[in-house]
């Protein structure tokens, strides 16, 4: 399952703050590792300059820092306006990950940096802190924050505002093309029922992204460099749930749907309603997921029917929040077939 909020209204680019000179031996080989274990490069300092446009030029490291990536043991620093500026090779759906954490340096505080942070159709921060965002999270030091945007234009700006006597900081930033079929432009619209169409027109914030009854998923095994966290933590009533998987190689794709919608290890792992040992089986499984009013949210269910031993012997409804989102899915009927991924999109 994936959920994205709408953020205030072929080419990949990764950069780093990793520092190109003056270095120790755990720098030079962060910056070896530029080459992350899934695959992807990051550019240095050194090589992204011509892409900032900054007043400041204020660079700081931490090779002690306590961190879980080489990514997040440097960081740029602006105490005015910066903007970084990308030419895109073709325009279409671009995922923009941005990384922070605040490293102990002499410059400024970056606990108490307070910041926006804008393309030219979206504020994707605003006040932006990273002890108030991450104050309830004490499982994660680092902060993540990835967004889908449709990119139309041959110059991509991202700019960085400091509240007034304040800064703002960055540690990695990527700018990486998505394949256009990975939003449709139309979805199952709630209240009411009805068909949406215009998604290509909105951005999107990733909030959740889950695999349901299997574990972590991260970016070395998922081609666009995704992670799928375990859906354990969200569902309302444990014993009413129960977890089987297949091996990858049962999944069978079928034509229009690919790997790169999600990975087969996604779609080898259900949860399904177990005998909760109560007398009435009409009992759910249910998520909850905190949300913010503010937004609109666009959710992407992802069914495999791994579990049936024939066809049209699994049925069963969705609710988003009490209402009706699917009634009397039958996933066999849907692609006529056993362990065969669709999707469903709604809004």
């Amino acid at each position: 399952m994936e959920i994205e909020k709408t953020p205030n209204p072929k080419r990949s680019i990764f950069l780093s703050s990793l520092p190109s000179s003056s270095l120790s031996s755990r720098h030079m080989m962060a910056i070896l590792l530029a080459t992350l274990p899934d695959g992807r490069v990051f550019k240095t300092e050194s090589q992204s300059t011509q892409q900032l446009k900054a007043n400041d030029d204020n660079k700081v490291s931490d090779d002690k820092a306590d961190v879980p990536s080489p990514l997040y043991l440097n960081a740029r620093i602006f105490t005015s306006e910066a903007t970084y500026t990308f030419h895109m090779a073709r325009p279409g759906w671009h995922w923009v990950r941005l990384h922070f954490y605040p490293l102990t340096n002499s410059v400024f505080d970056l606990q108490k940096a307070t910041f926006n942070v804008m393309t030219e159709k979206y504020t994707l921060l605003h006040s932006f802190n990273f002890n108030e965002v991450t104050k309830n999270n004490t499982n994660n030091k680092v902060l993540f924050k990835e967004y889908l945007l449709n990119v139309t234009e041959q110059q991509f700006s991202i700019k960085f505002s400091p509240q007034k006597n304040s800064a703002a900081f960055i540690n990695a930033i990527e700018v990486v093309s998505a394949p256009d079929y990975l939003i449709e432009d139309t979805a199952n619209n709630l209240q009411p029922m009805s068909q949406f169409q215009g998604l290509s027109k909105f951005g999107y914030e990733t909030v959740y992204r889950l695999n349901m009854g299997g574990p972590l998923v991260t970016s070395v095994n998922d081609t666009l460099g995704r992670n799928w966290y375990p859906d354990e933590p969200f569902i309302k009533t444990k014993n009413m749930a129960k977890s089987s998987k297949v091996e990858t190689k049962s999944i069978k794709y079928p034509e229009g749907l690919t790997p790169q919608i999600a990975p087969p290890t996604i779609y080898a792992t259900v949860v399904q309603m177990a005998d909760a040992g109560v007398n009435n089986q009409k009992f759910n499984v249910t998520w909850n997921l905190p949300a913010e009013n503010a937004f609109g949210y666009l959710i992407r269910l992802h069914f495999c029917d791994i579990v049936s031993k024939a066809l049209g012997t699994l049925y069963f409804n969705v609710y988003i929040n009490g209402y009706m989102a699917i009634s009397d899915l039958d996933l066999s009927q849907t692609v006529n077939g056993l362990a065969i991924p669709s999707t469903r999109t709604l809004w």
